[in-house]
């Protein structure tokens, strides 16, 4: 796979596995070739990146929340729009970083997040909401040493776009920082530039 490659995701059907409760249908992803078995797992993972990672090392993920803004009011539209980037850590190195756009249209799941402080990344739960699960695409960049994905997760009045982006030894963290790599933080720091892959 060259660098900076984004691969379209095929989705078929009938599935050939035993469902997924947060999709509404059942579908079989077959994703390009060039990854490894671990990246898959990550790449089609659906809102339990931090389990994954925290069963494999046997070890806490924690979340450090770098922005969560509103972008505009719905006084003006009748959606409101939120931005959010977080880092997931592990093991003294950051195994993930996701930019999401949030996009929210019902008037309770807004009172919830402005009058009542519901983060935006709890509402699912909050609400007891299983939304659906749209993986878009799928890239890999050597030269950064990084793989990463778009995805939307949407229920009625929410829907969410997140890019993620993983280092390439995601899977191969030391318990000492820096060893074995860490995580590129400049690449991670500066994420929005993947923003040129998008379609």
């Amino acid at each position: 796979m060259s660098n900076a490659e984004v691969n379209d995701v095929t989705i078929t059907k009938p599935p050939i596995h035993l469902g997924d409760i947060m999709n509404s249908r059942e579908i079989s992803i077959s994703l390009p070739k060039g990854f490894t078995p671990l990246e898959r797992i990550l790449l089609t993972a659906n809102g339990n990146v931090q389990r994954i990672i925290s069963s494999y090392y046997n070890s806490p993920v924690t979340v450090e929340i770098i922005s969560n803004q509103l972008k505009n009011s719905s006084n003006t539209d009748s959606v409101n729009v939120y931005e959010r980037e977080v880092n997931l850590h592990c093991m003294n190195n950051i195994c993930c970083n996701a930019v999401s756009t949030i996009k929210v249209s019902n008037e309770d799941y807004i009172d919830l997040i402005e009058n009542q402080k519901v983060g935006v990344g709890q509402l699912f739960r909050y609400c007891n909401l299983l939304p659906e699960f749209v993986l878009l695409n799928v890239g890999k960049n050597e030269e950064k040493k990084i793989f990463f994905r778009f995805y939307i997760l949407k229920s009625n009045g929410i829907e969410i776009n997140i890019k993620e982006t993983f280092p390439l030894n995601v899977f191969e963290f030391s318990s000492v920082k820096g060893e074995k790599g860490g995580i590129f933080t400049e690449n991670l720091s500066t994420v929005n530039g993947l923003a040129s892959y998008d379609n």
